[in-house]
């Protein structure tokens, strides 16, 4: 049942993101046209990105619950991973763009239009970033999805880069100061290159096979220290947002086939009630007497 309720707030997050990238994506095209505004327009292209990563998320949401076939028996969860990955390499292609114009337009400056404009829209725009955001992250959190986390972040980063944008208007209204569309717009490309990167990097070294976070790797050993079992050559990686574990379990010479096998199950049940979204698999081998 928790399985279920993960997968229907995955879609419900993932769905809410598209819908609150289209209305972001419009209101600052529109106004970055009427006011002229490169940073504002930087802002619609992160919004683009963001859109695009937003329709990637739910397909992979959706997608990454489908059920182990013979193909895929350990699941599809990695398409999570994959699709995390595009994201980052739009956010950066983005970036660049970003980057660019910003540089041109530091040169070549130009008059800001409504200002004014400019700051309520944008104001609008950090308000609904802010909610969305932290509802997603919340979700990301809940269901262990990589894919809504790294939308998350890419929603933070446009609320962060609203306020700074905001703060340009003001000091272009007060003082004129137009060149500061341009450095702002710059500092926006420069956050979003690095929220690629670590994106980017987080999503893609489960496709390596990385080993999961310690807290997980903790989950797994203190239940069988709580229980008193020694183990070794524990292994973990990570397919979406399920942890698959391999372990070494020692266990007396002269014990039953039976016995073992009920400990094993005993084990794996512990560990599921403690989390639903680890799979353990348990080889059991004869505890040698020489180790101390």
């Amino acid at each position: 049942m928790e399985i279920l309720s993960n997968e229907k707030a995955n879609k419900k997050a993932a769905l809410l993101s598209i819908l609150s990238n289209i209305v972001l994506i419009l209101l600052k095209l529109i106004i970055s046209f009427f006011t002229g505004s490169i940073s504002i327009l930087s802002e619609a292209l992160h919004s683009l990105s963001d859109l695009f990563a937003s329709v990637i998320t739910f397909f992979s949401v959706k997608y990454s619950e489908t059920p182990p076939d013979e193909k895929h028996p350990y699941g599809h969860g990695r398409i999570e991973n994959v699709t995390a990955s595009v994201e980052a390499i739009l956010v950066i292609i983005a970036a660049i763009f970003i980057l660019y114009e910003s540089i041109i337009r530091f040169f070549y400056p130009s008059n800001i239009q409504m200002p004014i404009l400019g700051i309520v829209v944008m104001f609008l725009s950090f308000l609904l970033n802010l909610f969305l955001s932290n509802y997603l992250y919340k979700v990301s959190k809940k269901t262990k999805s990589v894919a809504l986390e790294g939308d998350a972040l890419h929603l933070r980063a446009d609320m962060f880069s609203s306020l700074a944008i905001i703060l340009g208007f003001v000091l272009m209204y007060f003082f004129h100061w137009y060149v500061i569309d341009s450095i702002f717009a710059f500092a926006v490309a420069i956050y979003m290159s690095i929220e690629g990167v670590i994106l980017f990097k987080k999503s893609f070294n489960p496709l390596m096979d990385e080993s999961v976070e310690k807290a997980d790797l903790d989950t797994i050993i203190k239940i069988f220290e709580d229980n008193h079992y020694r183990i070794h050559n524990l292994r973990t990686r990570k397919s979406g947002n399920i942890i698959f574990a391999d372990v070494h379990l020692e266990l007396p010479p002269q014990m039953s086939l039976i016995e073992a096998h009920t400990i094993c199950d005993n084990i794996e049940q512990l560990v599921a009630e403690k989390n639903p979204n680890i799979r353990v698999n348990i080889h059991v081998e004869p505890t040698n007497p020489d180790k101390n």
